[in-house]
């Protein structure tokens, strides 16, 4: 096809997918996409966001610099420094490196704290806090970052006079305490202590330094573990096991970890009967090897293992008893793992032969799908450079789809566009 198909074509998929830019032209069809890379046709097309080019602020003076800055705000209409970060940081960072910012002639004014000293700086903080009204520092921060890090810098924040939201303890009895605290769980519903330790942290703190928190009353209360005899910890943890269904000990420290760490430090989990998961110890040295492979022969028949590798993993310390011994071969899996081959023994060439015929058997189009399928041989291949060989041919297979897949689309707008002859497709 023509350029001017080819651009034809591209615009008018533009303009049905609602297409605005390059990459997302890329996106959608990837094929069009290069081949207008190819041809120099983005410009053509009339793409809104076309590629800029490279610029080199090597080449250029300080005087170029800012004419183009100028040039740059105007055409986006930037009024403000950070405006002009967001939108061009490339040439922010080097305004910024060759300290051009004050020369470009921002409507905001580009601020010099070097100048300022510290009562300046902090009559024009509370200038900025009343026409905004802030009244705090994360709220400053949101307002105006570069301020609020030249305070911070200066130690001047607390000089600047934000109003104290902190609450003072010293003057408050205990009674006032709880009442505030039988406050605040009576609005948020709130009724054990981890959830009033997220409301109020401040609050839940200054209830524990006075040991207040046992009059708050809690629906849920406190369990004191000191006073729990042994016998009483033992019953409490089978209630809270059979009320949770929990049979093991991770499930139980899941549940409730204090009951699990204190009979953890007690000595007392062996006592409170969970159902025993692990395997015991078997000792293999008092076992033939007749008995270990009827033993083996009889996981594989009850659990329908096909494999070795699915018999090491169901069960790992009998498979490893029967390498050591070399009873492997003695079992029959109904599928034969792969025969070991001598990679050494084998020629580039032969190497490269046998994995063109693993590839077509097993339909392998990728590298990590014949890494998967055969891990052996995908490390031989790369140890002796060989990859790219075995795979070339379905590299350019890919290609040559890509390639065709793109002229059949265009071949298929081109007859059903009106406006294009078959003459000209032709």
């Amino acid at each position: 096809m023509s350029d001017e198909q080819v651009v034809g074509f591209a615009k008018k998929l533009i303009k049905e997918r609602g297409i605005t830019g390059v990459n997302e032209l890329g996106q959608i069809d990837s094929g069009l996409h290069r081949i207008l890379r190819i041809r120099e046709l983005f410009c053509a097309v009339g793409f809104e966001n076309r590629p800029r080019k490279r610029r080199s602020w090597k080449s250029m003076n300080d005087e170029e610099i800012v004419e183009y800055a100028k040039k740059v705000m105007t055409e986006k209409k930037i009024t403000g420094i950070g405006e002009l970060g967001r939108t061009d940081p490339g040439l922010h960072t080097i305004l910024t490196k060759r300290g051009l910012l004050d020369q470009v002639g921002f409507e905001e004014k580009y601020r010099n704290w070097k100048d300022m000293d510290d009562e300046g700086l902090i009559g024009l903080t509370r200038r900025t806090m009343k026409s905004k009204d802030i009244t705090g520092r994360s709220e400053l921060q949101e307002s105006d970052p570069g301020l609020y890090r030249v305070l911070v810098k200066r130690n001047l924040l607390d000089k600047v006079g934000f109003e104290d939201k902190r609450r003072s303890w010293k003057d408050v009895g205990d009674e006032e305490i709880l009442e505030l605290a039988r406050e605040v769980m009576k609005s948020h519903k709130i009724t054990s202590r981890s959830q009033l330790q997220e409301v109020d942290s401040g609050l839940c703190k200054i209830l524990r330094a006075r040991g207040l928190m046992d009059e708050v009353r809690f629906v849920e209360k406190l369990r004191r573990w000191s006073d729990m005899s042994d016998g009483d910890l033992i019953e409490f943890a089978k209630r809270v096991m059979k009320d949770n269904g929990i049979t093991g000990k991770r499930e139980l420290e899941n549940i409730n970890s204090g009951a699990y760490n204190n009979l953890r430090k007690r000595g007392l989990l062996d006592q409170v009967g969970f159902e025993e998961k692990r395997r015991k110890r078997r000792f293999w040295n008092d076992v033939s090897d007749e008995e270990i492979v009827g033993l083996a022969r009889k996981l594989i028949e009850e659990n329908g293992i096909r494999s070795r590798l699915k018999f090491k993993a169901a069960d790992s310390g009998l498979h490893a008893v029967l390498r050591v011994r070399n009873l492997l071969d003695k079992l029959q899996f109904k599928e034969k793992s792969r025969t070991h081959t001598s990679w050494k023994d084998m020629t580039n060439e032969e190497i490269v032969e046998f994995a063109r015929r693993l590839i077509k058997e097993k339909t392998i189009v990728t590298r990590k799908e014949l890494r998967t399928e055969h891990r052996g041989l995908s490390a031989v291949l790369r140890r002796r450079g060989l990859l790219d060989q075995v795979f070339a041919r379905i590299d350019q297979q890919k290609v040559d789809m890509a390639r065709d897949a793109v002229i059949d689309a265009l071949e298929a707008f081109a007859a059903n566009d009106n406006s294009i002859s078959e003459d000209e497709v032709a």
